[in-house]
């Protein structure tokens, strides 16, 4: 698969009406150039593993980590 090179940043805010409810924060995404080491930084930092860098058929690889704050970090491979 192919994807061609941007900058992508979302923010969703949370709801408890929302799948992935964390209960708090925000879920921020971001396109980076390695999955793995970006993935294994937030969990260095205090990040706590929601899933590890995945392969999934209908997007991009993919991890998800809660960062201290609350928040939710959707880690996309570029």
């Amino acid at each position: 698969m192919e994807y061609r090179l941007f900058f992508l940043l979302t923010i969703e805010p949370q709801a408890p009406e929302h799948p992935g409810y964390p209960g708090r924060g925000a879920c921020f995404g971001f396109f980076v150039d390695d999955l793995d080491a970006v993935h294994q930084r937030a969990l260095d930092a205090g990040g706590i593993e929601v899933h590890p860098p995945m392969e999934f058929e209908w997007k991009p690889r993919t991890s998800l980590v809660d960062d201290p704050s609350g928040n939710r970090l959707a880690l996309t491979q570029r």
